[in-house]
């Protein structure tokens, strides 16, 4: 069986307490995941381990059978990543800072790319309006920066509260989506929410967190009743 992800034994202090304790999960490629729990189970602290953000105390990421401190620069081009509280260069436009980053990810003609995604994500005004990100609605640079996770095309793309500020008109847009690159594409989807209704809709398998523990884990389907185990 291939896997985009494995994490192993994980664990990660700060100022000597224990924010994730032994984490061990597996996410198979071409599987839509979300990892959920309560605030302060230690996602942030999880997904920022699995980005390379921050390394773990124990244990080891693999990302594509490869150890991500070991092959951090070649495996960076495989991943990306989207959440609701990550922010662009702030006093550049959608287009600077989305042409800027296909430059960064090695993308060919980055113009046409750019113009071929907004069009497909249903934002072209948007990315061509020349106003600054900073001027711009949460719900509008939320519709930037998952388009700045798609320019590299990933394997494996990561969404953390992607959608909190979206509309719901542009939710059900973009959830359909984000469903059909991983259906059509194959992508591998790892995700978290808050919203239940959300994590069924999009997601297959499901990683419950408690505490910095992991209290369910399934790779087949996800449980009927969620709020059982957070």
């Amino acid at each position: 069986m291939k896997y985009a992800l494995r994490c192993i034994n994980l664990s990660k202090n700060f100022s000597k307490r224990q924010i994730l304790k032994n984490i061990n999960f597996s996410v198979r490629q071409g599987e839509r995941l979300a990892i959920i729990g309560q605030n302060g189970a230690g996602k942030s602290v999880l997904l920022n381990c699995l980005l390379g953000l921050l390394k773990p105390d124990n244990g080891e990421i693999k990302i594509f059978g490869k150890n991500l401190e070991e092959n951090r620069r070649q495996l960076y081009q495989k991943i990306n990543f989207a959440s609701s509280n990550h922010s662009l260069q702030l006093h550049s436009t959608p287009f600077e800072n989305l042409y800027t980053y296909a430059l960064l990810y090695g993308v060919k003609d980055p113009s046409v790319h750019v113009k071929k995604l907004s069009k497909d994500l249903d934002i072209e005004k948007l990315v061509y309006c020349n106003k600054k990100m900073i001027s711009l609605s949460s719900g509008q640079a939320s519709k930037i920066i998952l388009c700045k996770a798609l320019l590299n095309d990933p394997k494996l793309l990561i969404l953390d509260e992607y959608s909190t500020f979206f509309d719901p008109l542009y939710k059900i847009f973009i959830n359909k989506y984000i469903r059909a690159l991983n259906e059509e594409k194959g992508t591998t989807i790892i995700m978290t929410s808050h919203q239940l209704s959300e994590v069924r809709e999009m997601c297959t398998s499901v990683v419950i967190l408690k505490a910095g523990v992991v209290s369910y884990i399934n790779n087949q389907s996800l449980p009927k009743k969620l709020t059982s185990y957070l």
